[in-house]
């Protein structure tokens, strides 16, 4: 049965008031004998838009005998009060919820240890990082973000946060249509989220991130966060379900829904930045004091991030037609080097006359095996940095080059197990699109 409570203090946290009714009902008259099994009960604070005390709660006992008399004790006057004063009661008029109060049945009643974890995680994680600018990128090979869309917050303020019920971090803002535009670059008009006066969340659990770094400049200062699958997109609306309870709900969207294009080679970020004041030592400070209570370490960035237009709609559609001039599979083999975050646009587009010299020639079922090859070179140097500066570039296509060489003699030869050997594709399912990576050589055994 469900108590709907007003009138609490609202600097009280949800732990003081569950320690207040576990002193009343573990005690005479509501446990009878010390020995009794204590009654399982859950106290939910409403929150407003910020997270803030409403002063109001709801009160669920899973036994319906308990809450009766606890209901008659309040109306007689005869519960102490709570922190100076006294806690109002009334049967709730919201719909029971059946599924909690068997849970309250069905489990023992554990203390407020676990309310106490949760409130110390909760004040670890509680500080909130406003920034500037967001940008989604492409972390270049000597460990520079290349920033290939970016947008302001509109309207309010943009924060970072650590959700602490949900392990998720948190990044909300407002973006309106008027976008801040890269020039004439196309992923500024493709990724715009067609959204007015509406606050856009970009969310990840704790496991899910990869990597974090940060970067103070005189200019500005810098938080990115890399992930190993793409983030999940949602429109937030502040709806109410009722006059004591509004709450801010949440629709997921698809790549699509916020304006990813419908693209042979579509841009989907793995890498994200955020912009903010360069005064913002004490952001940054809190920033990695969070990261390290979930167990994640925050590096230096080595250089400020830069706009280097790995998916520029040039090459984009460079990269489209010339793999759709290809014969299936190496042209589902060549796209996959994009998909799967082995090459960006750009790179593919600058090693393309090395490939095509290197594969002149070459028939279908050799072509497909060289992308193969490839696929797996590349994988090899994931994580390899070559030093930032001027030679930076060079080395760097001098890298993919070797890669596409050894693809090249590896494809040449017909291994002799051939027929003992498939090719395994994989799919991967996450909030923003379908992944089918590979093909990976598989040997039967």
């Amino acid at each position: 049965m469900d108590i709907f409570l007003k009138r609490i203090n609202r600097r009280a946290s949800e732990l003081e008031l569950h320690e207040y009714f576990a002193r009343i009902l573990h005690n005479p008259p509501y446990l009878a004998n010390p020995g009794d099994t204590p009654v399982n009960f859950k106290v939910r604070l409403l929150t407003d838009g910020k997270g803030g005390s409403r002063g109001m709660a709801n009160l669920t006992i899973s036994n319906v005998m308990v809450t009766e008399a606890l209901l008659l004790s309040a109306y007689r006057g005869a519960l102490p009060q709570f922190q100076g004063s006294s806690v109002q009661m009334q049967r709730s008029n919201r719909p029971l919820d059946e599924v909690l109060v068997k849970r309250l049945q069905l489990t023992p009643y554990e203390g407020p240890g676990p309310l106490r974890r949760l409130q110390e995680r909760r004040d670890q994680l509680g500080k909130v990082i406003e920034f500037h600018t967001i940008s989604f990128g492409w972390i270049d090979r000597d460990a520079t973000f290349s920033i290939e869309w970016e947008t302001g917050s509109f309207g309010e303020s943009a924060t970072l946060s650590f959700n602490a019920i949900n392990s998720t971090v948190d990044i909300q803002f407002i973006k309106e249509r008027s976008a801040i535009s890269l020039g004439d670059d196309v992923i500024s008009r493709l990724l715009a989220l067609e959204i007015s006066s509406t606050r856009c969340q970009v969310s990840s659990p704790f496991s899910q991130l990869e990597t974090l770094r940060h970067l103070e400049t005189t200019e500005a200062s810098y938080i990115e966060i890399t992930f190993q699958i793409p983030p999940a997109f949602s429109k937030l609306a502040s709806k109410s379900q009722n006059l004591f309870n509004p709450v801010q709900q949440g629709t997921r969207v698809r790549g699509i829904d916020i304006g990813l294009p419908k693209r042979t080679s579509g841009f989907i970020s793995l890498a994200l930045l955020i912009t903010l004041p360069p005064s913002s030592h004490s952001a940054i400070e809190n920033f990695r004091e969070m990261a390290s209570y979930i167990g994640l370490d925050t590096v230096l960035m080595h250089s400020p991030p830069e706009k280097r237009r790995h998916f520029s709609e040039a090459n984009l559609d460079a990269v489209e037609n010339w793999v759709s001039n290809m014969k299936w599979p190496a042209s589902f083999h060549c796209a996959s080097l994009l998909h799967n975050w082995l090459l960006s646009a750009k790179e593919l587009c600058s090693i393309r006359p090395f490939i095509e010299m290197c594969t002149s020639g070459m028939p279908s079922d050799t072509l497909e095996r060289f992308f193969e090859y490839l696929g797996m070179s590349l994988r090899s140097i994931i994580g390899e940095r070559v030093p930032p500066g001027s030679e930076a570039q060079r080395l760097i296509k001098e890298s993919l080059e070797s890669c596409v060489r050894t693809a090249s003699e590896s494809a040449g030869i017909k291994p002799s197990y051939q027929s003992t050997q498939f090719s395994c594709l994989s799919v991967k399912v996450t909030p923003a699109r379908v992944v089918l990576e590979g093909p990976f050589p598989e040997q039967v055994t």
